[in-house]
């Protein structure tokens, strides 16, 4: 029985590692769709003066959650600010976003279709280095704390099962 129970121990801290470690390669994933789009979006409007309504339409079906989402409310007749806020709001990767990262998210959206095309070219390249910036930087912390993770829960599976025996 006390085999049993270690065991136990030792796979859900070691499913409980798994977990954090999926959270931040989901994060990671989010923020280069985010870089993706803001790359597509700025020649969208650059070379096709697309507005915010036609690019959301175009993304509907992304990888990404939350742009399905904005495609989806746009489609419903909600404007594309609108449709931009709930979907992020809506959406259960964004809760993933560390603040800054999420806060980022809401300007780009919110500021688009603002200003000419000239504006909203260079807008949409100043968030693209932004979020690239942020992609390297939740690469890196993917790199550095998924070990941290898996090691650290598997040391907590040990100490249980020492706790047990």
């Amino acid at each position: 029985m006390r085999l049993i129970c270690c065991a136990a121990a030792v796979v859900c801290a070691l499913l409980f590692g798994v977990e954090l470690c999926s959270r931040i390669k989901t994060r990671v994933r989010l923020l280069e769709d985010i870089c993706i789009f803001s790359r597509e979006a700025m020649t969208a409007v650059q070379y096709r003066r697309l507005p915010p309504e036609q690019l959301a339409a175009e993304n509907a079906d992304s990888r990404a959650e939350f742009l399905r989402l904005c495609a989806q409310h746009v489609a419903g007749g909600e404007g594309f600010r609108g449709a931009w806020e709930a979907a992020i709001a809506e959406s259960t990767e964004t809760n993933l976003l560390i603040p800054e990262e999420k806060r980022a998210l809401i300007e780009l959206g919110t500021g688009m279709g603002r200003s000419d095309t000239d504006g909203e070219v260079k807008r949409l390249e100043a968030a693209l280095h932004r979020f690239t910036q942020l992609y390297e930087q939740a690469r890196s912390e993917l790199t550095a704390k998924s070990k941290l993770y898996l090691s650290c829960s598997v040391l907590c599976g040990m100490a249980v099962v020492i706790l047990i025996v």
